[in-house]
């Protein structure tokens, strides 16, 4: 993974109820994800198990995206983020079985799904700790009356990840 780029975080509890298989595809209906991107289970052998991939790329974060507009939550998916910010990293939690059946539902908390969360963090480079604004201005902007009130450009947001001089005005 580049110096430069968003890492992606995800991962899910598979339950013994539940098919693995199943879980995979519900994580690849938020973030594309491949075998090569799984880490190991760090767990002993048993149930539940835990699932965790982890990739890089801004292009990763497309499906989720499109998914806060066509469903409009922007709003709600920025106060999310907002609310999860840790330094450079954000989280949502992503209600699985709406995964699988390809809707991203938005959780405030794992009692929302009964099966469990998709837990997704979204990591930015550490120069990018004033300037969260911008990514979010990419990934959920800000809306007024269900429209955008200000998007950033992808060209923004890749120069700014490689440390490039653009900054963001609002938050």
């Amino acid at each position: 993974m580049g110096e430069g780029e968003v890492r992606i975080r995800v991962s899910a509890w598979v339950n013994r109820t539940e098919n693995p298989s199943k879980v995979l595809k519900a994580i690849k209906n938020v973030v594309p994800v491949s075998e090569e991107d799984e880490l190991p289970d760090q767990l002993e052998e048993g149930w539940p198990r835990l699932m965790v991939f982890e990739t890089s790329g801004l292009d990763k974060l497309y499906k989720l995206r499109n998914s806060f507009r066509t469903n409009r939550i922007l709003d709600t998916a920025r106060m999310l983020l907002r609310s999860s910010l840790r330094g450079t990293v954000m989280e949502l939690l992503i209600h699985k079985q709406a995964a699988l059946s390809g809707s991203i539902v938005l959780c405030e908390g794992e009692e929302e799904s009964p099966l469990g969360t998709i837990h997704l963090e979204i990591i930015l480079p550490e120069h990018m700790e004033g300037n969260i604004s911008l990514f979010l201005d990419w990934l959920a902007p800000k809306t007024s009356e269900g429209r955008i009130v200000k998007e950033t450009t992808q060209a923004e947001v890749r120069a700014a990840l490689r440390g490039g001089a653009f900054t963001a005005q609002s938050s």
